[in-house]
């Protein structure tokens, strides 16, 4: 059978279509296909009619997208799209504007053959990338953007395997390490909320003359050791710490160093230090687990962090129980 039928098959577009001055009733002796061959060879072709006998698939594309969502794939392939990124911690995203709209179009009809297993298992692909997923160390910290992934180019290369995919687990496969790891990120930033808030309200300078007075003096030998020290410490006079080590604790560049001076700090303020702040997290956090499982768990977790990375610390007062309360309501 000629392309013509073919297309015409496709597009549902009748021979009046290419033919608007024809006459509806003209019969031909020869066959559809000769017939129209020769119609193309003898008349002069208006430049509106050659793009569509050049390109049918753009044409196909464009009255797609003129439909509403619901009379074309793009909301069932947006749907796909985040249903295989929904176990990811940091998912590609995927959404529906008007040059993402002539890309999955434009897909869907070449790529993928209108075929919505073959888009999923290209999701798949994407999610079994390190590289895509931005896992990979690069020079410009790379991560694949749910726009780039729609160039055609981009596509054709990750379904040949190209750009590492399978060398990731699918986030699928790791719903419970996806949810420890979010909970240990809910938890750090929690603990980092109520300590910059803390050091937002006191003379840092101040604090830190006292926290290295403390030390120094050996006063958590004497005093029951509310502040943890002493499990970094010790004798500070023993092997471990050397004079040169002991000097260096108060470099301030030191990471030791702060870590130590804000769990001081969180512990004279608030009344918990560090440890003890991410434990009351973490005793929180386990009661969702006993209520809440597998995807619905990672999906209030992840909800959780982000409605406390939103927190302004300098207009929320900030103390452990309001902002646990806080990750309770948003979970």
């Amino acid at each position: 059978m000629s392309s013509y039928n073919e297309f015409r098959k496709r597009s549902n577009l009748e021979r009046s279509d290419f033919f608007p001055n024809e006459v509806s009733n003209q019969e031909s002796q020869n066959t559809e296909s000769q017939y129209f061959l020769q119609e193309v060879s003898e008349r002069p072709i208006e430049r509106s009619t050659k793009k569509l006998i050049e390109k049918p698939t753009e044409k196909i594309i464009a009255k797609e997208v003129e439909k509403s969502p619901l009379e074309s794939p793009l909301s069932e392939m947006i749907m796909i799209w985040n249903e295989v990124f929904q176990y990811s911690l940091k998912p590609i995203k995927g959404y529906i504007s008007k040059t993402t709209a002539k890309k999955l179009q434009k897909l869907y009809h070449s790529i993928f053959n209108c075929n919505l297993d073959h888009w999923r298992d290209y999701a798949i692909k994407v999610n079994s990338s390190k590289f895509l997923m931005g896992e990979k160390i690069t020079k410009n910290n790379f991560k694949a953007t749910f726009n780039w992934l729609l160039n055609e180019e981009t596509a054709v290369k990750i379904m040949n395997g190209e750009y590492g995919v399978g060398d990731r687990e699918l986030d699928q496969n790791n719903i419970l390490r996806n949810i420890e790891e979010v909970e240990k990120e809910l938890v750090n930033e929690v603990t980092k909320k109520i300590t910059n808030h803390t050091k937002n309200n006191i003379s840092l300078e101040e604090s830190e003359q006292e926290f290295k007075s403390y030390i120094k003096a050996k006063k958590y030998l004497g005093d029951g050791d509310p502040y943890d020290m002493k499990c970094y410490f010790g004798d500070y006079g023993n092997a471990f710490w050397s004079s040169c080590a002991y000097d260096r604790l108060f470099d301030h560049e030191l990471k030791l160093f702060k870590s130590l001076r804000d769990s001081y700090i969180l512990k004279k303020q608030v009344g918990s230090t560090s440890i003890e702040t991410k434990q009351l997290i973490k005793e929180m956090l386990s009661k969702f687990s006993i209520r809440t499982k597998g995807i619905e768990l990672l999906n209030k977790l992840k909800s959780s962090k982000e409605t406390i990375e939103k927190m302004d610390t300098n207009i929320i007062a900030m103390s452990i129980p309001s902002l646990l309360w806080q990750v309770s309501e948003a979970a």
